[in-house]
């Protein structure tokens, strides 16, 4: 069986949508392979969202070309954002080793573009290039018998890939994609015009697919959409015209929405955590112009809904927002703020919630006594940013106190309105300068989050060893805080005292258990502890999973790009722009 390579650079989107890929070239006969040398297809799936992430790609792409030398069979890809954005860059700069350039809405064709290359099975009738694609490739290559590379970068209104069951590695944590595209149209943001305009998959086969991931032994899973709050399941029409005239159900009716004829995301969350009560649901990201109530409320409602928001803010400057288009002002997301809040100040601690589903052993999956927690986005030096727009951004960073931020200078992109229509004005450096400032601030507003932490108790997910020690293990709390702990808990080993039964002897945490864990000390990014159970939460079923086999790292199929020096208290990969 021939082998496919795919190494992901950016978002949670990137890495669902990689599944994606892997599982259409798996039904054409492909086997995934995590080593480049030996594969038959190489792929990357890029990113477009700031200009060092493309960075990434071309010196990539440069040391490709030694294995290109080596192996001239060998069919490289370039697939995603990049892939629609720089289609004609790539052609005229990539030194004659891109053979394939598919955007991200033409993945179902896949295998026939690569028959069309190998010159084995059908060959795909609109495998052409666009004319000014094949002139750039003439004036690129010497040889007056090369062929330009299949381009397939049409975006689609339709697409979202929602009868493709996504090719995942064994794990405890998964994506699911429950829309693609953005109708926002910020003026520095690529995606309307990397991945289209917004649409939404049928509510019922995301509720089914978390089902399935269930059975397969997941225990985590997180929705994804540039902007999951614009969710809607156009299909899903509440009631329709029987015979006679009577309403009768919709068949996609899992629910009773309360938004009018269609299902919002406040409905889809409800459906999935109440279709798998025993597994963690996460969600990323949220636009604030979309956010209200009810998806709060949903989220209280529901002990498996965890409780962290990510919720970009951007700039702290009316003015700067204005410009940005992000149709929101200050007082507007402070007012989501006081929402959020306010649901937390009412949310039961564990004590004294039922918990879910009744499955979880020892331990709850209800949410730490330390309530919800926040995380942002912030743009840095944004055309004509002031000093006084600075310090109102680190105005809202301090009256918010979120926990973590991704941080980025602003990066002008190619095709935007902020590219066409205002001046990058803010120099590089006074850019880096005020972007230092704000790291700074949100790791001291991080370090005393996480310094609050500490006597307190927490349920985690086991995800495995840590980085450092291998005798020291990690987890993940509902609100998105990663825990260190030693793996084998004191006491563990001891025989029982005489009247105890043997389930009360502390028991090694294992990969996907929920245990409970002490915090004992902290830092910026990270919260240490010890485990304070016996053992005995849900552990992983997947099939041939050895206990204390570590199976959730992805890596070399997914490559996480974030640049730790720009986030702070922040989960490994970067959140999808919102």
């Amino acid at each position: 069986m021939k082998k496919v390579y795919i190494e992901t650079y950016g978002c949670q989107m990137n890495v669902a949508d990689t599944e994606v890929v892997l599982s259409v070239l798996n039904n054409a006969g492909y086997t995934p392979t995590a080593e480049l040398e030996g594969a038959d297809l190489a792929f990357m799936n890029t990113c477009a969202i700031r200009e060092n992430a493309e960075e990434k790609i071309w010196n990539r792409l440069n040391h490709w070309k030694k294995l290109k030398k080596r192996n001239p069979e060998i069919v490289v890809g370039v697939l995603g954002c990049m892939a629609e954005h720089l289609r004609k860059d790539l052609l005229r700069d990539s030194g004659n080793i891109v053979d394939l350039i598919v955007g991200p809405d033409e993945y179902r064709r896949l295998p026939a573009l690569v028959s069309s290359i190998t010159g084995t099975g059908d060959r795909d009738p609109r495998s052409g290039v666009e004319v000014s694609a094949a002139q750039d490739f003439e004036q690129r290559t010497p040889d007056p018998g090369s062929r330009p590379p299949p381009i397939a970068v049409k975006l689609s209104r339709t697409e979202t890939y929602d009868d493709i069951l996504p090719y995942r590695n064994e794990g405890i944590s998964a994506f699911i994609s429950v829309m693609r595209g953005c109708d926002k149209f910020c003026t520095f943001c690529v995606v309307p015009y990397t991945r289209g305009r917004e649409r939404s998959r049928n509510i019922r086969s995301i509720v089914e697919e978390c089902k399935e991931l269930e059975q397969q032994g997941f225990r985590e899973i997180t929705l994804l959409g540039q902007n999951v709050n614009s969710y809607r399941d156009a299909f899903a029409v509440v009631g329709t015209e029987g015979t006679g005239g009577s309403k009768v159900p919709h068949p996609n009716n899992l629910i009773n929405p309360s938004s009018g004829r269609f299902h919002d995301f406040s409905d889809l969350l409800a459906a999935c955590a109440k279709a798998v009560p025993n597994v963690r649901i996460r969600y990323t990201t949220s636009h604030p112009q979309d956010f209200d109530q009810k998806l709060v409320d949903t989220m209280a409602e529901h002990d498996n809904i965890c409780k962290y928001i990510h919720l970009p803010i951007q700039s702290g400057s009316d003015r700067i927002l204005k410009l940005m288009n992000r149709t929101y002002t200050r007082t507007h997301y402070m007012s989501i703020i006081e929402m959020i809040r306010k649901a937390e100040q009412q949310t039961p601690p564990p004590a004294e919630r039922s918990g879910v589903g009744g499955g979880w052993g020892a331990v709850s999956v209800a949410p730490s006594t330390s309530g919800w927690s926040l995380s942002t986005d912030i743009i840095v030096g944004f055309c004509t940013e002031t000093l006084e727009d600075h310090e109102m951004t680190k105005e809202v960073m301090r009256e918010v106190g979120y926990d973590g931020a991704y941080m980025f200078n602003y990066s002008p992109r190619p095709n935007t309105r902020a590219w066409s229509t205002l001046e990058d004005d803010v120099p590089l450096e006074e850019k880096t300068r005020r972007l230092n400032e704000i790291v700074a601030l949100q790791n001291e507003i991080s370090t005393e989050r996480n310094r609050a932490e500490i006597g307190r108790e927490h349920i985690v997910l086991v995800e495995g060893r840590s980085k450092k020690n291998a005798d020291e293990w990690k987890g993940r709390t509902d609100t998105n805080k990663m825990v260190v702990f030693p793996r084998i808990p004191r006491g563990a080993g001891v025989p029982p005292a005489v009247g105890q039964p043997s389930s009360a002897v502390p028991s090694a945490a294992e990969v996907g258990e929920y245990r409970k864990v002490k915090i004992t000390r902290s830092n910026s990014a990270t919260l240490f502890g010890e485990l304070v159970d016996v053992g005995g939460g849900v552990a992983a079923q997947h099939v041939g999973l050895e206990r204390g086999e570590v199976l959730y790292d992805l890596t070399p199929l997914i490559t996480p790009t974030i640049r730790r020096e720009e986030s702070a208290g922040m989960m490994e990969l970067p959140i999808i722009d919102g």
